[in-house]
């Protein structure tokens, strides 16, 4: 990342200023970065319009990339989705090593295509997946009770801990019975 703002700061010097010493740069009609003499921060969501994408402050670290993120206390920052019953708001595509580090966070239904995500546990290709503890995803939880349906796998994952590709879905709270 450190590159990229070095990238942008050298871009923003061939930019006309837009007043009080700001100037921003644009990609496909939306902000890519805004910038002060001293300091830029490449945000996904810096033009007040949000695409699939969107820049939280992380309320602590992250030291996994591709797991559920929900919003915080504080609604400018993600933290990791921390129970199967949280509301997650995207999948947080970026590392953090403390608190209020800016991070990418590709929102639940908006996302094209398909995404990394990481498996909680075994996940077969084209099933439902649902969130789960510390963020990751589980196929139909076996314990009855109320989910987030997340969106469907592409791929496989043989183990907890591996990636998978799934399709997104804007978070569906299912209830799964018990089988009699």
């Amino acid at each position: 990342m450190i590159n990229s703002i070095k990238i942008v700061k050298k871009l923003l010097r061939f930019l006309p200023s837009r007043g009080r010493n700001e100037r921003e740069s644009s990609l496909h009609g939306g902000t890519l970065c805004r910038a002060r003499p001293g300091k830029s921060l490449l945000l996904a969501n810096e033009s007040a319009r949000y695409g699939s994408a969107i820049t939280k402050l992380s309320s602590g670290p992250i030291s996994v990339r591709w797991l559920l993120g929900k919003l915080a206390t504080d609604s400018r920052k993600i933290e990791i989705c921390s129970a199967p019953t949280d509301l997650p708001l995207g999948i947080i595509t970026d590392e953090a090593a403390g608190e209020n580090e800016p991070v990418a966070v590709e929102l639940l239904g908006a996302i094209a295509g398909s995404i990394p995500a990481v498996a909680a546990a075994p996940i077969a290709a084209g099933v439902p997946v649902y969130g789960a503890a510390g963020g990751k995803v589980q196929s139909q939880p076996g314990t009855p009770g109320q989910y987030y349906r997340i969106g469907t796998s592409l791929t496989a994952a043989s183990l907890a801990g591996d990636l998978l590709q799934i399709v997104t879905c804007v978070p569906q709270i299912e209830t799964i019975e018990s089988e009699l």
